[in-house]
C-alpha cells in the first residue's frame, strides 16, 4: 500500500492546476491588499538591544555583506 503525501482535494487541485483547468479567483484588490500587508510584515520598527561575542558580530556583519554585494537582500528605504 503506498502512501501518497496529497490528499485526495490537494491531488484534485494539483491537477487541475498541471493541465490548466484551475482558475485563481485573486482579484486585483485582494492581491493588492495581500502585497500592502506583506510589506507590513518587513518594516523594521522595533529595536532590540543584545550582547554577543566580538566573532559572532563579525561573523553576522560578514553574513550581511556578502548578501549585500550579492543583491540577495531586499534593502530598506530610509
Amino acid at each position: 500500500m503506498s502512501r501518497s503525501k496529497y490528499t485526495k482535494e490537494e491531488r484534485k487541485l494539483l491537477d487541475a492546476a498541471v493541465s490548466g483547468e484551475f482558475e485563481s479567483t485573486l482579484n486585483y484588490e485582494r492581491r493588492v491588499m495581500l502585497l500592502a500587508s506583506a510589506d507590513e510584515t518587513y518594516k523594521l520598527d522595533k529595536r532590540i538591544k543584545i550582547r554577543i561575542p566580538s566573532r559572532a558580530l563579525e561573523a553576522i556583519q560578514s553574513s550581511a555583506s556578502l548578501w549585500v554585494r550579492l543583491e540577495m537582500w531586499p534593502m530598506q528605504s530610509a
